[in-house]
């Protein structure tokens, strides 16, 4: 549950605030950086929650079907590869192993 809480705080942070970098004529490098930080936080989050999500639905649309445990398991690196490409070599390193709720549902 408290992967899900955080999903959902997450996905509301980056629906609300996830480009309010400030005003325009203050931003520079660090701000912006700091903010893609935060940003990178809550992307991490969202996909872990969205991971535990999609298993949910793979189990009801194919229940005979064990789970892509790999894709599973590189779901959260995958999605903050994905969104931040290069940038990720400026932003400080989040925890992007797997949590509870990043393995496959028995």
């Amino acid at each position: 549950m408290n992967t899900l809480h955080k999903a959902r705080k997450a996905r509301n942070f980056i629906a609300h605030e996830g480009g309010a970098i400030g005003p325009v004529w203050s931003a520079d490098s660090d701000r912006i950086l700091r903010h893609a930080a935060k940003l990178r936080v809550a992307v991490t989050d969202l996909a872990r929650g969205d991971n535990i999500i999609s298993q949910w639905c793979h189990g009801l649309d194919e229940p005979h079907q064990p789970p892509p445990a790999d894709w599973i398991r590189h779901y959260p690196e995958t999605v903050d590869a994905w969104v931040f490409g290069s940038l990720r070599a400026l932003l400080p390193v989040e925890d992007l192993l797997p949590q509870v709720g990043s393995q496959p549902l028995e």
